[in-house]
């Protein structure tokens, strides 16, 4: 079965790299690697918190509308051409100070892991990651081997503007942010906790950049433009919601097209079909003000 989990251990060596290995060597020539990195508060080995009993898992342990099953959205398990599924679990546990620097420490474990998995299929490797594991994925692309990262799906990225900087250093990677107005109170409270000196990845990049894309859910615009892509979607908007980006109905078709057929969706015609702008912060929490003459201002 095309899912491997392994673990990043708190001193940054790998537990499953034997799993792993055998699980490269099954799959078939040409069949893509996708890295699944969970985000903050998983702690592996965590009867409540273990990311390969919840969202990294076939079949989730029941309790709560989050467990989704990402690899069972990605084709595991129900499509004979899914891709391999290397579900990374990583200590992301603690205050978000511990959990941050814990980040670090795990991307450069990732960024070799990257490496040989490239080297050993002779591709470059995909990523899908939500909250503070797409700043683990930003910083290992930035580490890895050049060529060895393709694209990167970046869920209601807990990361700063600089991460992503980094990463779109590296010729070939794209990377598509996929965020919403929801996710405000979190951008926020992270950069005030950790004196980011950029502004967090939810607000967009600070200049446009052609292997980037702001997906903002959240949108009509949005909506629209993915209808007309053949990726309908069901937003249930609420004033705060971390995790929307994957429990959203629909957006996982886009992810696997995005992932696995690639070329059928270039990032071009995907930015070109979006909003140029993403909403302004707090739109989602505060109503629009009336201006002088009745005119309504956006905050």
């Amino acid at each position: 079965m095309p899912l491997a989990a392994i673990t990043v251990t708190q001193a940054g060596g790998l537990d499953g790299a034997d799993g792993l290995a055998s699980a490269l060597d099954a799959l078939p020539r040409g069949r893509p690697v996708v890295l699944l990195i969970h985000g903050f508060k998983y702690r592996p080995g965590d009867p409540r918190r273990c990311p390969h009993r919840h969202i990294l898992a076939l079949r989730p342990d029941p309790g709560g509308r989050r467990r989704v099953s990402w690899p069972r959205h990605l084709g595991v398990g129900r499509d004979p051409a899914a891709p391999l599924c290397v579900a990374v679990g990583w200590p992301a546990g603690g205050s978000i100070w511990q959990a941050w620097r814990s980040a670090d420490t795990t991307a450069r474990t990732v960024a070799d892991l990257i490496g040989a998995i490239a080297a050993r299929r002779g591709a470059p490797v995909h990523g899908l990651a939500h909250s503070l594991g797409a700043r683990v994925a930003l910083r290992a692309a930035a580490a890895a081997p050049a060529g060895s990262v393709g694209r990167l799906l970046l869920l209601s990225a807990a990361a700063a503007q600089e991460d992503a900087a980094a990463a779109l250093a590296v010729p070939g990677l794209e990377a598509v942010s996929v965020a919403s107005r929801e996710n405000d109170l979190f951008d926020a409270a992270l950069e005030l906790a950790l004196g980011l000196r950029d502004r967090s990845l939810g607000a967009g990049l600070s200049a446009p950049h052609r292997r980037w894309a702001d997906l903002d859910i959240g949108a009509p615009e949005t909506g629209a433009a993915l209808s007309r892509l053949g990726h309908p979607i069901r937003t249930r908007p609420a004033r705060v919601c971390h995790w929307s980006p994957y429990l959203t109905p629909g957006l996982f078709g886009l992810y696997r097209r995005l992932l696995l057929a690639p070329g059928t969706l270039p990032l071009s015609d995907l930015r070109a079909a979006l909003p140029a702008r993403v909403a302004p912060r707090w739109s989602r929490l505060l109503p629009p003000r009336p201006a002088q003459g009745g005119v309504l201002l956006r905050p």
